[in-house]
């Protein structure tokens, strides 16, 4: 039996595209830490609209709005669940080749 796991599965029709984004913080509540025009990478559902409301959990600070940065985000999700799923790997454990 094969397994399939997916991102955001619980999304239905209709919903505003895009999953993983950049952007500056142009607005935030008084109790956000991060700075007004902070470069942030995010991934939460709606990530292509032209302004997104975004949890401070969910804003990861990145040095500039480059392309690049979006990489490593799904990358590292994708690395993330093939190693908890698939490779079973558990909280203290090590991975040693």
């Amino acid at each position: 039996m094969v397994s399939v796991f997916r991102y955001g599965g619980d999304t239905t029709t209709p919903f505003v595209c895009g999953f993983e984004g950049l952007g500056r913080i142009v607005s935030k509540g008084e109790d956000v830490k991060l700075d007004l025009n902070q470069p942030v990478a995010y991934m939460v559902n709606g990530a292509f609209s032209e302004y997104i409301v975004v949890n401070q959990r969910e804003a990861i600070p990145v040095p500039a709005l480059d392309k690049r940065f979006l990489t490593l985000m799904v990358s590292g999700i994708t690395a993330e669940i093939s190693l908890r799923k698939i490779g079973e790997i558990k909280a203290g454990e090590l991975f040693v080749n």
